[in-house]
């Protein structure tokens, strides 16, 4: 395994400015067979759809047109959604919730906010199909890997995953380690455990993200039919 790149807290400069390098390498890569579209797999779990693939779903919104890998968009209406849930303003909090959803779906936290609200407020339909939408889509997450080397990474779409992962296993990242190995990308993120202050560390897999930025930076296709 290769070192890369090391920072302490988020590095986001750092990896946005490896990322762009490996999207120029990519640029020229042959294409694969066509994926499912995101916006047909989020009509799917709008629909309730019980056989939806949340792998395929969350894999999907790194191929997104409104794929916001560091929160950038996000971030804002997670915040005021949050807030207005522990005030008890349910009307605010899904609100802000679904126009989150316009740009990231597959936020779990915010699919447990709106169920909650949903059941608060009656509707038991709505608030099942949502904590079932967040239960497939954090499953799929956290069986992804246990995080414990670069060979049983957790692979993420974007860097809230990291975080909502990390909220589960009770550490908050102080170091960042941008790693290559076997031509895949990892985070390691380190910190203190919670409850102990023992060392902690985690493994993810970041091949979407490099794809997903690659995708933003890709030139235009031409029209060549004219």
């Amino acid at each position: 395994m290769t070192l890369k790149a090391g920072s302490s807290g988020k590095g986001t400069a750092m990896r946005t400015a490896i990322l762009c390098i490996a999207a120029a390498l990519l640029w020229g890569s042959p294409a694969a067979a066509e994926p499912p579209k995101y916006a047909d797999l989020v009509a799917r779990a709008e629909q309730g759809d019980a056989t939806l693939d949340y792998t395929a779903l969350r894999m999907s919104y790194a191929r997104s047109d409104t794929y916001d890998p560091y929160a950038m968009q996000t971030r804002p209406l997670f915040a005021a959604a949050w807030k207005a849930f522990t005030q008890k303003d349910c009307d605010a909090a899904v609100a802000s919730a679904r126009a989150m959803f316009k740009i990231n779906y597959i936020s779990v936290p915010m699919h447990f906010v709106v169920s909650d609200c949903l059941r608060q407020a009656g509707d038991a339909a709505g608030a099942d199909r949502e904590a079932a939408i967040a239960r497939g889509l954090a499953d799929s997450l956290v069986h992804s890997g246990d995080g414990k080397s670069a060979a049983t990474a957790y692979t993420v779409v974007n860097l809230s995953e990291e975080g909502f992962v990390l909220s589960l296993l009770g550490f908050k990242e102080e170091r960042q380690s941008l790693l290559n190995d076997g031509g895949h990308q990892y985070d390691l993120l380190e910190g203190k455990d919670e409850k102990t202050g023992e060392p902690r560390g985690a493994y993810f897999n970041i091949d979407a993200i490099f794809a997903g930025v690659a995708k933003s930076f890709s030139p235009p296709q031409r029209d060549n039919s004219h």
